[in-house]
């Protein structure tokens, strides 16, 4: 049994979506998403499925979820956030703007959207664990250069240049640009003293 066949015999027959990446086992969005589930009385299932990082295994991912009556379409991690953009049928105007989606929603005509939570996600542990903080007070660092790190400097950036979520005021707007068709340019590592660091983020 392979592993769609192992998440169809999981599904019983029921709506389903699943965290997609490569290692997978790990994840606890089963366990969270499987709990919601249960607690709201929902019919459904959330399960996980490895799916190799390779052209021809994310072809299959997106085969699987279009051709599968009961597919309602995956939540991603590493390292599909990026590569499986240009098989979906639509991006939603944030991801593009991000550059990564983490979410691919089934629409009712079959076709699927790639979307991305990860910016509000990070704009609301941002605001509970950093409501005072102000796009001018200093240096930001982000440790990581996948698509949560896109979703955390992009939309933050996008944000605090169009003069919204904490920008200076004096700032001007800013037209938002695709960090998909302008990917960030990563320059060699820099050693940072803690102390001039003001947000540090982890990705």
């Amino acid at each position: 049994m392979n592993a769609y066949q192992a998440l169809l015999a999981e599904a019983r027959g029921r709506p389903f979506a699943a965290i997609v990446g490569w290692p997978v086992e790990h994840s606890r969005s089963p366990a969270l998403h499987g709990y919601w589930l249960r607690k709201y009385g929902i019919e459904g299932h959330y399960g996980r499925l490895p799916v190799e990082p390779k052209p021809e295994a994310l072809k299959a991912l997106v085969d699987f979820l279009k051709t599968t009556a009961n597919a309602c379409g995956c939540n991603l991690t590493l390292p599909h956030k990026i590569d499986i953009m240009p098989l979906l049928d639509r991006i939603h105007p944030d991801a593009e703007r991000i550059g990564a989606v983490n979410t691919v929603v089934k629409q009712p005509d079959g076709s699927l959207e790639g979307r991305n939570s990860d910016a509000f996600g990070f704009l609301a542990a941002l605001r509970q664990g950093a409501p005072a903080w102000q796009a001018a007070a200093g240096p930001v660092v982000v440790l990581g250069a996948g698509g949560a790190a896109r979703a955390s400097w992009g939309n933050a950036a996008w944000r605090a240049l169009s003069g919204t979520a904490n920008a200076p005021a004096a700032r001007p707007a800013a037209k938002p640009v695709s960090a998909r068709k302008n990917p960030p340019r990563w320059g060699p590592a820099k050693v940072f003293s803690v102390r001039s660091i003001d947000l540090g983020i982890t990705s």
